[in-house]
Order: structure tokens, then C-alpha cells, then sequence
């Protein structure tokens, strides 16, 4: 097994920042849903939050961006603000990708199940 390496300090606050934006879209689909006349099972809403805590998690410590040399973009906005876009939008495409697809898939399922 490898040993597991020290996150510097900063990810575990990003980590927390992006489960917490994560959870409340997760739980207001889930409310649009119960809406709707389906639930989620306990077991379905623990399953998915710790998906969401592996998938960040994991993204948080595989991290690079794609793009080293933006001079225009770093003198306009700051390298602070083009490292936060772009790991902004790394995310979005993980969870797109790797959670809401998925989730979506579900939902249908749900949704035919209970005609």
C-alpha cells in the first residue's frame, strides 16, 4: 500500500469549500425530486456523498493545470485568479463527467420505476 502523502494546508480548506458546494446542489436535486413523488433511499444519499468526497479528494491531490504560460491572462486577472478558473473548471468537468451524468442516469431510472 503506498503511504498516503501530507496535503499542504490550503486543500483541505478547497476540499471542504467544494464538498460543501457539491452537497447542496446534490440535496436540492434530491428536495426537486421528492417533489416529484421519488425518494432517494439512505443508502443511495451515503453512496453519493462519499463519491463526492473520493472524486474531490482525489482531483484535489492529482491537480495540474493544463496550461503553464498565460502572460496576457496573468497580467489581466492575477495568477491567483487564472489557477482558481482553472481548477474551477477541471472540477466542473470531473463532476460533470463522473457524478451528475451518473446521477442523472439514476434519477431516470427512478423516475421509470415509479410509472
Amino acid at each position: 500500500m503506498r503511504a498516503q502523502k501530507e496535503a499542504p494546508e490550503y486543500q483541505d480548506s478547497v476540499y471542504q469549500v467544494f464538498f460543501n458546494l457539491m452537497i447542496g446542489k446534490f440535496f436540492l436535486v434530491s428536495k426537486l425530486l421528492f417533489r416529484r413523488g421519488m425518494l432517494l433511499l439512505a443508502t443511495e444519499i451515503k453512496l453519493k456523498i462519499s463519491t463526492l468526497q473520493r472524486i474531490i479528494r482525489k482531483k484535489l491531490d492529482a491537480y495540474t493545470p493544463e496550461t503553464v504560460s498565460m502572460p496576457f491572462h496573468y497580467r489581466l486577472l492575477g495568477k491567483d485568479t487564472c489557477a482558481m478558473f482553472s481548477f474551477l473548471q477541471s472540477m466542473n468537468t470531473t463532476f460533470g463527467m463522473s457524478i451528475w451524468e451518473q446521477v442523472a442516469e439514476i434519477f431516470k431510472q427512478k423516475e421509470q420505476n415509479s410509472k
